[in-house]
Formats: C-alpha cells, sequence, structure tokens
C-alpha cells in the first residue's frame, strides 16, 4: 500500500520509476491524470517486486481528499496462490483506527486487526450476525449491504452492534468486494459522541502535520526563489562590478577611468534598487495593497480554508486603516488565536469581532470550546505562542487579554490606543 501526493511523489521518487517497468508508465500516467474526476481508479499492471521479479499486479487508485493532495494506491498479485496469509494480515493492521475484519461471501469471519479484537473479542470463526444484538436487526442490514453490493460493488450502512464488555454501540459499517480474493473487507467505527470527539482531534491533529509539512514545502520553494532572485540580480551585477574595477585598476588615461567609473556609478545605483525591491518583497506583508477591513476579511477567508472552521466575523462602520507593524500585529495575532482554537479548544467554529471604542481599536476572537482551567490557563500564559502574541501587542501600544473557563470556551481580547484622527498610537 502506497499513499503519494498527487504530484505522484512517493518517497520523494516518482511512483512509476519506484515500482513500474518503463513500458506500464503511461497507463499509469493516464490513470492518474483521470483521478481528480474518477475518484477511483482499477488497473492491472507489471510491477517490480523486491526480489527482482516482475509480477501482475492488481492496482486500485483512490483520491483520498477534496483538495486532490494525497492520493492512495493498494497493489494485490492477481496470482492468488503467491499471496502469503502474513501480508493479508498487515494489510488488515495498516487499516486505523477503524476495526477491520475479512469476511468470506457467507459472512463468516476469516481474519481481523487489533482493533477490532480490541472492541468485539474474539472475531476469527465467527458470523457477522452475531455480534448484532437480534435477528432483526442482522437481517436488516443484511438486506441493505447485499442490496449496495449487487448495485455498486460496496455498502456504506449504521448499525448498533455488540461490543465485548456487552455493550451496544452505535456503528458506522463499511464493506466493500476484494474481487481479487472472493471476499469483503468491512470496516467499522464507532458513532458514539465520546469517540467521535477523539476522532474529531485526531483528523485535525493529521490535518495540522499535513499542512505543516506543506507549509515546510512552500518555505523551501520560497528560499530556492530568493537565492535564484539573488543570483540573478545580485551576484551577476557585483561580478561585472568587480571586472570594472579592475579594468580601472589597469587603466592608463584619465578619460578611460572616468568613463569606467561613471558606468559603475550607474550599476551601482541600478543594483541598489534591485536590493530595495529585493527586501521589500522579503518584508512585504500579506494583502498588504488591501485597506486593512479587507485584509482582514480575506485573512478570515484563508484561516476558514486552510483548516475547514467556521470563522465569523462582525466590524464595526468605522474601522481605522492600519498600516506598518499595528497591521502586521493584529493580523498575526489573529492567526496565532484561531490556530490555538484549532489545536486545543476542539470546535470548528471561532467568532471574530472588531471595533472601535473609547479605548481604541479592539479586536476580540472567542470560541464556545473546552475552555481551560486555572491551571491550564496559567500553563498557556507562559507558552511560547501567547508569549508571542502579548509581545507583538506590547511592541505597538496595545495590551493583549486572555481569558478562559472549564466548558466555557476561551476569549482573546486585543486592544490598541488610537489618537482622536482615529489613527494607531503605536510605533
Amino acid at each position: 500500500m502506497l499513499l503519494g501526493y498527487s504530484e505522484s511523489e512517493v518517497l520523494r521518487k516518482p511512483v512509476e520509476e519506484l515500482i513500474f517497468p518503463e513500458n506500464m508508465r503511461p497507463r499509469l500516467r493516464a490513470v492518474l491524470s483521470r483521478l481528480p474526476r474518477s475518484k477511483t481508479e482499477v488497473i492491472a499492471l507489471l510491477t517490480h517486486t523486491a526480489s527482482g521479479e516482475t509480477v501482475k499486479f492488481d492496482w486500485q487508485f483512490t483520491w483520498l481528499e477534496e483538495e486532490g493532495q494525497l492520493v492512495a494506491a493498494l497493489g494485490w498479485p492477481v496470482e492468488r496462490e503467491i499471496v502469503p496469509l502474513e501480508f493479508q494480515h498487515q494489510l488488515l493492521e495498516c487499516i486505523h483506527p477503524e476495526a477491520a475484519v475479512l469476511v468470506d461471501r457467507g459472512w463468516r469471519i476469516l481474519d481481523c486487526n487489533s482493533t477490532a479484537r480490541a472492541v468485539y473479542g474474539s472475531c476469527v470463526g465467527r458470523f457477522c450476525r452475531e455480534f448484532f444484538p437480534s435477528r432483526r436487526e442482522w437481517q436488516r442490514a443484511l438486506h441493505k449491504a447485499e442490496r449496495q453490493l449487487a448495485e455498486e460493488g460496496r455498502f456504506v450502512l449504521r448499525a448498533a452492534l455488540r461490543s465485548s464488555t456487552g455493550k451496544v454501540i452505535p456503528m458506522e459499517i463499511r464493506g466493500a468486494s476484494l474481487n481479487l480474493t472472493g471476499c469483503l473487507l468491512l470496516t467499522t467505527r464507532d458513532l458514539s459522541p465520546q469517540e467521535q470527539l477523539r476522532h474529531t482531534i485526531s483528523h485535525l491533529e493529521e490535518r495540522l502535520r499535513v499542512m505543516g509539512h506543506r507549509l515546510l514545502e512552500l518555505q523551501t520553494r520560497e528560499r530556492v526563489s530568493i537565492a535564484t532572485e539573488i543570483h540573478d540580480k545580485l551576484a551577476q551585477e557585483l561580478t561585472i562590478l568587480r571586472w570594472q574595477a579592475l579594468e580601472v585598476q589597469a587603466a592608463g588615461s584619465r578619460e578611460k577611468i572616468e568613463r569606467c567609473c561613471q558606468d559603475m556609478l550607474r550599476r551601482i545605483d541600478a543594483l541598489l534598487g534591485k536590493t530595495k525591491e529585493l527586501i521589500l518583497k522579503l518584508r512585504s506583508a500579506p494583502y498588504k495593497e488591501l485597506p486593512f477591513p479587507q485584509a482582514l476579511k480575506k485573512t478570515i477567508a484563508s484561516l476558514q480554508e486552510a483548516f475547514r472552521i467556521s470563522c465569523r466575523l462582525t466590524m464595526g462602520e468605522e474601522i481605522p486603516d492600519l498600516r506598518g507593524s499595528q497591521r502586521d500585529a493584529v493580523l498575526c495575532i489573529l492567526q496565532e488565536a484561531v490556530l490555538n482554537t484549532v489545536r486545543h479548544a476542539q470546535t470548528d467554529e471561532v467568532y471574530v469581532a472588531v471595533n472601535t471604542t473609547d479605548q481604541g481599536l479592539v479586536v476580540e476572537i472567542r470560541d464556545e470550546g473546552v475552555g481551560m482551567g486555572e491551571a491550564e490557563l496559567r500553563a498557556a500564559l507562559s507558552s511560547p505562542g501567547i508569549q508571542g502574541m502579548l509581545t507583538r501587542a506590547a511592541q505597538v501600544g496595545g495590551t493583549l487579554r486572555l481569558e478562559s473557563a472549564q466548558g466555557r470556551g476561551t476569549r482573546v481580547t486585543l486592544t490598541l490606543p488610537l489618537d482622536e484622527m482615529g489613527e494607531s498610537k503605536g510605533g
């Protein structure tokens, strides 16, 4: 089983070069190009094995995310007799955190992963109907599953199943027909509120990890771009200037020296201009060209898209057009506060209010998540993220207040004093 980015790279190597012979690669590329539309493709391809053999595999490629960043590939040798049982079991163990079982067409369990054993106890050799609270519920689920399998080759349904402790738990059951083996692969996911909350936290943590990886990639690309610009716009000009300085050193006539010096001064002036452009590019903040209220809306929209949360923004009628360090401080504090909500609040809604009062510009970021007790709040106030927010606020003459209570959410309030003209007093 392989997992790669949409650029078709696995372990930093194109997937077609990793395991497929050269004559199979055009077919593979055609399949990958169709994935954004079809979502799933199944194709037989000759495949290199670790032993150096070339074996025919059936491969199933799946488009995993809506934005098309991840692609999964599941391969299975066509010759069933060469598939060891250990491979089959390890495949089930790769399915996590869901409980997974492999069943035959008579709905008898052939194998299961460790999660299934933890949830249902002894599984192998038992019939699926034994895990249903009643025969009627089993027959209802069986009817739905068989109908969907006949129509689509897979099914999704909800049912109550009995765990190893005897407790009946609401479950989502997904099943798919494995034509390669003639078996069915079933996965079940706990739908109880406690498990759903744990699953949501795990999903958010995974998204943060993936976004961190993407951020690192973007930073690497930006560094390469900056290095290219420095080489093309600065290093080359400096090389020419050095060559001209050597010419001046070797020049015999005053006229030639003056001509070389004038050309050098012209190049130095141009070089200074290019340097300033590069510095401004590196320093420029997002949405710098937009008025502050519009930049605020754009920032909120980007946060919603990045973290898949709902950011509800309300603004007063007379919001000043902040510039410079005050603007950067507000936007950075806003982003950090929203990121903290995603990490810790266990909620997918954030409320942002921006208003002008007698105290100045007031920016409030709050959520209705799990909140923090007194000990947790003290620890949060000393964390690097909150300390950074406090420092940014102080640097522009503002104040930052963090309030939270267990089960009542968290509120971050930034107050930035304004002068009589409605401009920030900060530096």
